[in-house]
């Protein structure tokens, strides 16, 4: 790959706001530059779409993006990373595509996009990284479990809700029919006494 023609002390400071990445030589860092891209997307623009292959690991370096899921209804938690911030596809993982799309939602989104064809190589030449990868496969994994946890009791709760407001709503629906019953038989009564 040819040399990266952006390569600037500037990018390898954004790169190190990264915990995974601070500690790197800077030669390690420019060469982890020299085979990536900083990609930059607008506010509501993907970066990318549920369904494209992973075949890209980010570092964020401005802006936030959040991962949208068609289906899920609006409000359900989704996942939001910033700068400094390690997504997309990682060393070790076995995502062959995005489950969700990568939305901009903020004004500007900056990444730093570094190709899976490189990560043996990038572990081969860094090998320090490869337990921080495993360690941050692992953190994604007990984060997944206890959000997948959280969407399951807050589904549980609004079919309970749901369930409890329906079966408080007929007793209230049988009292007004009745209480509306009741006024037209005394209405009736008192008009044949009238008579």
């Amino acid at each position: 790959m040819p040399p990266w023609p952006t390569l600037t002390p500037a990018l390898l400071a954004e790169l190190r706001r990264a915990e995974l990445l601070a500690d790197l030589s800077d030669a390690d860092l420019a060469w982890i530059a020299e085979r990536g891209e900083v990609r930059t997307v607008r506010e509501g623009g993907l970066l990318f779409r549920q369904g494209d292959a992973a075949a890209w690991m980010y570092v964020g370096l401005e802006g936030t993006v959040e991962t949208q899921r068609s289906g899920v209804p609006a409000g359900v938690p989704s996942y939001a990373f910033g700068p400094g911030e390690v997504y997309g596809l990682i060393p070790f993982s076995r995502m062959q595509g995005f489950q969700a799309a990568g939305v901009a939602v903020t004004p500007v989104l900056r990444v730093f996009a570094f190709p899976r064809e490189e990560f043996d190589a990038l572990l081969a030449r860094v090998p320090a990284l490869e337990p921080r990868f495993v360690s941050l496969l692992a953190d994604r994994v007990r984060n997944a479990t206890r959000r997948e946890q959280q969407f399951e009791k807050l589904t549980a709760l609004g079919r309970l809700s749901a369930g409890l407001a329906h079966e408080l709503n007929n007793p209230a629906a049988a009292a007004r029919r009745s209480a509306a019953e009741a006024r037209r038989i005394l209405g009736d009564g008192a008009a044949h006494a009238a008579a």
